[in-house]
């Protein structure tokens, strides 16, 4: 037992005594990353969007939604694109042959046929 805890104490000194490696530091690569400058980001619209704006389909410029309203924009499989609607009354939406009314529950239709109805 004598034998072990000399042994376990020589490895400790020798251990404890063992200089880590350096490294010259003209070895060392860094890198500089410029920051970005406050208001340099635009989408492919050219909209700046940390100002808030966003690109309007309808108005082809750049709007601040909170500036020019609100329009409804839906998302169906039925369409290629982007369903702008609208709207004619309160709770009515119209886009040629879509219909959505909003009244306790959202319908949507398309040519008179329900395509959603919410449950």
């Amino acid at each position: 037992m004598k034998k072990f805890a000399l042994l376990l104490s020589l490895w400790l000194i020798w251990s404890c005594n063992q200089k880590a490696e350096t490294v010259a530091p003209e070895t060392i690569e860094t890198k500089t990353v410029a920051p970005k400058a406050v208001g340099s980001d635009e989408d492919s619209h050219g909209c700046k969007t940390s100002a808030g704006y966003t690109w309007s389909a309808l108005r082809e410029e750049c709007v601040r939604i909170f500036e020019v309203g609100m329009r409804l924009v839906l998302f169906t499989l039925l369409e290629k694109q982007p369903l702008i609607l609208t709207q004619l009354s309160t709770g009515k939406y119209t886009n040629g042959d879509w219909e959505l009314i909003i009244s306790e529950k959202w319908v949507l239709q398309n040519k008179g046929k329900i395509v959603f109805k919410q449950p």
